[in-house]
């Protein structure tokens, strides 16, 4: 499936949030790279700009905005050289040439949780686009806040992607002395949902899912006798149509509220389809399977005057007509009629490779492999020599004072190796 982002106007986005709190938390940036546009800042700041308050990555679209400046000025990104405006936090160099940017965390950015919002100049990309950049996370006393990236779609380009703020798309965090390139995968982000309330997901890499409307998808109609196509809606969409033995029409290829008629005077088979329009009309004289189909409409006809079988369709309209003269089936189909709200459409199954259920969104509870209760550990002392030491005191004239004991042996007076005490009957401990 083609980049969802291809052919848009985005901005990158970066919102930082000083976690832990105090000044040696100056997250720098530099060389910031979207589809093959490079930002170095050895000139000026490139058009990047920055918020000047604390502002949560939730409030991104009232953010007050400002060009980056060149300084150290706290709260802000600044464009600097040489080291950050604090002692024990950021680097000297940049990642290319002298000059970065950087967030400066003094005073009154040393609160926890204060956040910065960074934002680039606008970038229309292509097919196949790519984001990189540089960071560099020094910090002496390892408090270095959380980074996360994101797309701000300007306009939508061929791959459908909302406009607004994109779902998160990098989260960086951790203390490093060095320049680390990063890279945003904007790739694989595919698969966005639009549900009812308008809200967009991504799913995750390699799920699946079919939801109430696809803005980007594949569908396949084939029929074993004939299939007429008069009218075709798509939203980003690429469509397979095959017919053997018949001949395939398509004609009125125009806007989503035409209608559309599929036939099959033989057998016919449609599998993944998704309609958006006013009226359908579905039918098979001889065997029609329909398989997977998902239809927002108004009004919609399905008969079949042999056999009609219905597999996994979920309809949302005010009317709908299904019949057959022959033999009709369903299996795992939702109709809702006059408006009305079926909920189960809101809920997803999902059976892995493995055999076990996960079910996301609405609770997000996720059954995994149970491991024993297994592992090898160590213990090791690192032991510390206390040598004994004591001061000896002598009372002179009613005042105590210190004084070296000597001891006489054979005649000479000399400095004892250790004095003992005798505390009772069969102890000595060591005085002096």
């Amino acid at each position: 499936m083609a980049n969802i982002y291809r052919g848009a106007t985005v901005r990158p986005v970066f919102y930082y949030e000083n976690t832990s709190g105090g000044f040696r938390a100056d997250l720098q940036l530099d060389l910031i790279s979207l589809d093959g546009t490079t930002y170095s800042f050895e000139t000026n700041s490139n058009g990047f700009e920055t918020t000047t308050t604390s502002t949560d990555i939730s409030n991104y679209d009232t953010a007050s905005w400002t060009t980056v400046p060149t300084g150290v000025t706290s709260g802000r990104f600044n464009r600097d050289s040489g080291g950050t405006g604090s002692s024990g936090t950021g680097l000297t160099s940049a990642a290319a040439g002298s000059y970065y940017l950087y967030a400066e965390t003094s005073s009154p950015a040393t609160t926890v949780g204060f956040d910065f919002l960074l934002r680039g100049p606008q970038v229309t990309l292509g097919d196949d686009p790519d984001f990189t950049f540089y960071e560099a996370r020094y910090s002496s006393d390892s408090t270095m806040g959380t980074l996360k990236v994101y797309l701000e779609v300007v306009t939508s380009g061929a791959g459908g992607a909302p406009t607004g703020l994109s779902p998160l798309l990098l989260t960086t965090t951790g203390n490093t002395a060095s320049w680390v390139q990063q890279t945003v995968d904007i790739q694989s982000a595919e698969g966005f949902r639009i549900t009812e309330a308008s809200d967009t997901r991504i799913a995750e890499n390699g799920d699946v899912r079919i939801s109430e409307q696809f803005a980007e998808g594949l569908s396949a109609l084939s029929g074993t006798g004939s299939l007429s196509v008069s009218a075709v809606a798509s939203v980003s969409a690429a469509s397979s149509l095959s017919s053997i033995g018949s001949k395939l029409t398509a004609a009125g290829l125009t806007s989503e509220a035409d209608p559309i008629t599929l036939s099959a005077t033989g057998t016919m088979t449609a599998t993944g389809g998704a309609l958006f329009q006013d009226s359908v009309s579905v039918s098979g004289t001889g065997t029609v399977t329909f398989l997977g189909l998902n239809s927002f409409d108004i009004s919609k006809a399905f008969n079949g005057t042999g056999t009609a079988t219905f597999d996994g369709i979920r309809i949302k309209n005010a009317s709908t007509s299904l019949s057959s003269s022959g033999t009709f089936t369903n299996d795992g189909y939702n109709f809702v009629h006059f408006g009305a709200a079926n909920y189960s459409d809101e809920e997803f199954t999902r059976i892995t490779e493995a055999g076990d259920t996960r079910i996301d969104e609405a609770g997000n509870t996720r059954i995994v492999i149970e491991g024993g209760n297994i592992g090898i550990g160590y213990l090791e002392a690192d032991c510390t020599q206390i040598v004994f030491s004591s001061i000896a005191y002598v009372k002179w004239n009613g005042e105590w004072t210190t004084f070296t004991p000597k001891v006489k042996q054979d005649g000479t007076w000399d400095d004892p190796l250790a004095i003992y005490k005798k505390i009772d009957a069969n102890t000595w401990k060591r005085a002096y």
